[in-house]
């Protein structure tokens, strides 16, 4: 777009369009940034509840809870982490 634009010839308009293009770009890297930042909180928040997780039911946590009777870690350890007394 900015390509197109900056091939048109010089007026009033083709100045105000690559002004908004640079204000786009400019707010494009700010969200970008904002993204990656709350990914990053999320990531960290999730490790943060894990451990503590697994510092009070004292067996390692599963992302998810797995029923009785399947094959996953969860019923290999012999402890269900929702089912542990805590």
């Amino acid at each position: 777009m900015t390509a197109y634009a900056a091939d048109q010839p010089d007026s009033v308009e083709r100045n105000t369009v690559l002004h908004l293009l640079q204000k786009v770009q400019q707010a494009e890297r700010t969200m970008r940034k904002d993204l990656d930042d709350a990914r990053e909180l999320l990531k960290r928040s999730k490790q943060f509840v894990d451990f503590h997780i697994n510092v009070i039911t004292q067996t390692a946590a599963n992302d998810t809870y797995v029923p009785p009777g399947t094959a996953e870690l969860e019923n290999r350890r012999g402890v269900r982490m929702f089912d542990a007394n805590v």
